[in-house]
């Protein structure tokens, strides 16, 4: 598939590389990604991981304008999003949350084997997003996050969850990215 991808970033993912290390393409997968900006990743996961007739993706984004953290975000960004998502193998098994983590996390009742974090890079919220994703993941489900030698604050978030939270989980990758598996 050709995407729109007007930074690239995904190209260079080390989770396109390692996820198939940690799960089986073809089973039965409930992803979520938080931070979905114009649907990159979001596609690979359709792609790849949504092929079991019982597969779903779930991302959520505001897509808000004013994001400091993110200052590419526009009207045209969702825009983008939306047209992405319709040519990747699996549309319909996609449903986007236009609305903060925080929002979802707080009503969301499902429950995922598979989660994306790249949504705000700022520490209060990316430690809010671990520590609200991880009662949602399933026993050996994994966590996959974005930018952790990128952002000091993403780095000492991660570095705080995963001390509290030793006991309960097992790091599986440590680069660029981070991972780890909930047991």
């Amino acid at each position: 598939m050709s995407y729109i991808d007007s930074t690239r970033w995904f190209e260079v993912s080390e989770l396109k590389c390692e996820l198939k290390n940690h799960v089986l393409l073809s089973q039965k997968h409930t992803v979520l990604e938080i931070g979905s900006y114009e649907g990159i990743s979001s596609c690979f996961f359709s792609d790849f991981l949504l092929s079991h007739a019982e597969s779903t993706l779930d991302c959520v984004d505001p897509f808000l304008p004013e994001d400091p953290m993110t200052p590419n975000v526009s009207e045209a960004t969702y825009k983008t999003f939306l047209a992405n998502i319709e040519q990747s193998s699996y549309p319909e098994k996609v449903t986007h949350h236009k609305m903060l983590s925080s929002e979802y996390l707080a009503t969301n009742k499902k429950m995922y084997d598979i989660v994306y974090l790249d949504g705000s890079h700022l520490y209060e919220d990316v430690l809010a997003d671990l520590e609200g994703v991880l009662p949602f993941v399933v026993p050996g489900g994994i966590v996959w996050c974005d930018d952790y030698h990128s952002y000091n604050s993403v780095f000492n978030a991660i570095t705080e969850f995963c001390e509290k939270h030793k006991d309960e989980i097992t790091i599986v990758h440590n680069n660029g990215q981070f991972a780890f598996k909930k047991l």
